[in-house]
This record gives C-alpha cells, sequence and structure tokens, in this order.
C-alpha cells in the first residue's frame, strides 16, 4: 500500500505534470537546440508517468477494498494539491522566451486542466 501511495503521488500526478510541462516548453522555446532537448526530456517524462499509472493499474488490481479506498483518497489528496498548488512566480522574458515557459495563468490553468483529467483516469481504472 506504500508503494502504491507513493506511486501514485510521485509517479501518476508529478511525472505527468512533469511531462506536460516539458512538452509544453518544448514547443515554445525560441532555441532549437533546448527544443529538441526538452522534448526528448518530455518523451522521458511521460515514459515514466505511463509506467506509474500502469503500476497504479497493477495495485488496483492487488489491494484489497479498504486498501483501494485509501489509494484513492491519497490520489485525490495529490490532486487537490496540484488543483491548488501555489501560483509559480510570473516568468521574464527570458524563461518565456528561451525557457518555454508559460505565463502564471496559462501554468495555472494547465495544473488544473490536468488535475481534472487524471481524476478521470483514476476513475476509469477504479471502475475497471
Amino acid at each position: 500500500l506504500e508503494l502504491a501511495i507513493e506511486n501514485a503521488r510521485e509517479g501518476c500526478v508529478a511525472e505527468t505534470q512533469a511531462a506536460l510541462l516539458v512538452a509544453r516548453q518544448a514547443s515554445a522555446a525560441t532555441n532549437e537546440e533546448l527544443r529538441v532537448d526538452l522534448a526528448r526530456i518530455a518523451a522521458d517524462e511521460a515514459s515514466h508517468a505511463q509506467l506509474a499509472w500502469d503500476l497504479h493499474g497493477i495495485y488496483l488490481e492487488r489491494l484489497n477494498d479498504d486498501e483501494r479506498r485509501v489509494l484513492e483518497a491519497e490520489l485525490e489528496v495529490a490532486l487537490r494539491r496540484l488543483e491548488e498548488g501555489a501560483e509559480p512566480p510570473e516568468p521574464n522574458a527570458f524563461e518565456r522566451g528561451m525557457l518555454g515557459l508559460p505565463p502564471v495563468a496559462e501554468a495555472v490553468a494547465l495544473r488544473r486542466g490536468l488535475a481534472r483529467q487524471l481524476r478521470a483516469a483514476a476513475a476509469g481504472l477504479m471502475a475497471a
């Protein structure tokens, strides 16, 4: 159960968030070499996230009903933290251009949208 909870927090939520942010950076960075590197990192993060979601499904199959409810509650806590997290500082022109960091409003919208999508994906796994 402890491994399943850690996987949900760090793998399913944090790795998926990292994959989304770095993919956004890869699409917006002004430096071509950096875009290529960021795209590679985004793919790597997405692979880690997919592994975590695959493991999440396996954990759900192997845990008893009480443990699944605990896991579901812990995942919800992680998703609420993602949704309600502190706003990052507004990126400066270099960070927006060279690094492709999104403006705060976009970063918050991405986080909230991701939390909704992950919540729906988790509900689908729980129902299976």
